[in-house]
């Protein structure tokens, strides 16, 4: 079976260096990514689990207020 996913485009610099400039310089982080990604990217690692950011204060509200079916994800059929 071939899982397909389809996330914003985003950051692959190596773990431990994204690490470092977001525990010291967490701002200039986030302005960084949502300058060269758009308001909305990805943090990409080797173990698959991904984070999405949203930086737009409207995608946050659509998320946090759409319906829970809309939503939903990992159900089996």
């Amino acid at each position: 079976m071939t899982t397909v996913t389809s996330l914003p485009e985003g950051c692959r610099n190596p773990s431990l260096k994204r690490l470092m400039k977001f525990v010291f310089q967490p701002n200039k982080y986030m302005e960084d990514n949502a300058k060269n990604y758009g308001d909305t990217f990805t943090l990409f690692n080797k173990s698959g689990n991904h984070l999405v950011y949203f930086c737009n204060p409207q995608a946050l509200e659509e998320i946090f207020t759409a319906d829970a079916g809309y939503l939903a994800s990992g159900r089996a059929k």
